[in-house]
């Protein structure tokens, strides 16, 4: 233990002897970790408002539906008991979901018409799980059984307005064509245009009645969770029986998933590019200071010092190096990240019409610790094993042909 510790303040002091060049391998490697902390806090930042957005604008975190259920909608799936469900929910303390019925059909309006999916909502149920509620522009959600709430871009589109009448239609559970004339009591704007384009929002039993659907549900749609999704989806797997399907977001939206893992995999080849460098650099400051040193190497093994003991010290000067660095760094990184956390970085103009982000166009930092220990480790380990070739080279001298060095 004695030894040890002679040899960890040996290494700090060794630090002292060439400063310059010690700060500038330190603020290299400090650089690096701190750069790598933002970008991985600006990654986890970007992710979560992916994830938010596509989460709060339709399809919540979690859809239940009935067995068979089809995103196309073809056909009508209705969910098997809705009761049960919904009690289920309560149950295991779930309270912000929404029950839906969902419907492709057609809406006429003067000489134009689009195929849109109209939505059957209680909006005191829908606003836990989404925003379109909240983002409203103008008018009031829709309450009689002749109205209905559009999007900012259909209404755009097709010069409509408040008080303006459109007509939809669809077919019912039976494959009969029914339409129905609505007024529009209100237009919302989530942002994203594709959105507001395609989706048409009534009460849940003015579609429900136009669809010859009495008490029909097909789908619930359930808010963030306060345990772990993928424990909870297992948990309402287990709970509800085979008359059932349910779906997280990333099983309903794929393409956000691979999305993420593209951006972690790019994040990942960044990290190993960032630490070959940092371990180039330790390599090249060690091996400078080891050929400089190989006759102060060659007294002490002359004095009895093995080459074990000389490996020990040039490595813990290495990692003498990656400690100080990691400390400033992490300093530094932090700082940066908090700021990043509460002012963020304004993308307006790179963002304006990405849909990932229609709900805020700042980008904020969001670090966790799992990060930082990591970004850590990675550095201190890459500091110890980039110490390694200069100790073997220092170890494997012959003490006589090391002190007859100049």
């Amino acid at each position: 233990m004695k030894a040890l510790t002679i040899t960890i303040l040996l290494a700090f002091r060794n630090l002292t002897r060439n400063r310059r060049r010690s700060a500038l391998t330190i603020a290299a490697i400090a650089f690096a970790l701190a750069c790598l902390l933002v970008f991985g806090a600006l990654k986890k930042g970007l992710h979560q408002t992916m994830v938010a957005t596509t989460t709060n604008t339709d399809i919540g975190v979690i859809q239940i539906h009935g067995q068979g259920y089809a995103p196309t909608l073809v056909n009508l799936t209705p969910l098997p008991n809705p009761d049960e469900v919904t009690q289920t929910l309560r149950t295991l303390k779930i309270n912000s979901f929404a029950r839906r019925l969902k419907a492709n059909g057609l809406i006429l309006a003067g000489a134009k018409s689009a195929a849109v999916v109209i939505h059957g909502v209680i909006p005191e149920e829908e606003r836990t799980v989404t925003v379109v509620h909240e983002r409203m522009v103008m008018g009031s959600p829709p309450a009689g059984p002749l109205e209905a709430m559009v999007g900012q871009a259909l209404a755009t589109s097709f010069g409509l307005g408040i008080n303006d009448q459109l007509t939809i239609m669809t077919q019912d559970v039976f494959g009969t064509p029914k339409s129905r004339t609505l007024t529009i009591t209100g237009i919302y704007q989530t942002g994203v245009a594709a959105f507001d384009q395609g989706h048409i929002f009534l009460p849940l039993t003015s579609l429900q009645s136009l669809l010859d659907a009495a008490e029909m549900i097909s789908e619930i749609a359930i808010a963030l969770p306060a345990e772990p999704l993928s424990a909870l989806v297992s948990r309402l797997r287990q709970q509800l029986d085979s008359r059932y399907q349910v779906s997280s977001w990333e099983d309903i939206a794929p393409d956000v998933t691979q999305l993420i893992a593209l951006n972690d995999s790019t994040m990942q080849i960044l990290i190993a590019i960032v630490f070959l460098i940092v371990a180039m650099g330790i390599v090249n400051t060690m091996t400078t200071v080891t050929f400089e040193r190989f006759r102060e190497f060659g007294t002490i093994a002359a004095l009895g010092a093995t080459p074990s003991g000389i490996i020990a010290l040039v490595t813990a000067e290495a990692l003498a190096l990656g400690v100080i660095a990691s400390f400033t760094g992490t300093i530094i990184g932090l700082a940066l990240c908090l700021y990043l956390a509460n002012h963020g970085i304004d993308l307006t103009t790179l963002t304006s019409n990405n849909q990932y982000f229609s709900n805020n166009h700042v980008l904020k930092a969001a670090l966790d610790w799992h990060t930082v220990a990591s970004t850590n480790g990675f550095t201190l380990t890459t500091s110890l094993v980039a110490g390694l070739y200069p100790a073997w080279l220092a170890a494997r001298q012959n003490p006589a042909q090391a002190l007859s060095r100049p």
